[in-house]
């Protein structure tokens, strides 16, 4: 089952000061990555979750698994 996603495409080239064209330091931008997945992915998950009366699930970073959704008592749908 295909789950919605989204891409970023990111240039690593910027102009400088000097009016120049180079390449911006990617150490850190590549060390953050993962980070910045997990914050991006919490609140997408946060804002859709509050837009249909959901909730997720706290759970243990597990790779691979993803974070369980439920309803909320005033929510049409039930938690399972």
């Amino acid at each position: 089952m295909p789950l919605a996603h989204d891409h970023l495409l990111l240039s690593v080239k910027g102009q400088r000061l000097d009016g120049k064209w180079g390449s911006i330091h990617t150490t850190a931008l590549h060390e953050n990555t993962v980070a910045a997945s997990v914050f991006y992915n919490e609140t997408v998950a946060a804002e859709i979750c509050e837009a249909l009366g959901l909730a997720t699930e706290p759970r243990t970073v597990t790779a691979g698994h993803r974070p369980s959704v439920w309803s909320s008592p005033q929510s049409p749908l039930r938690r399972p």
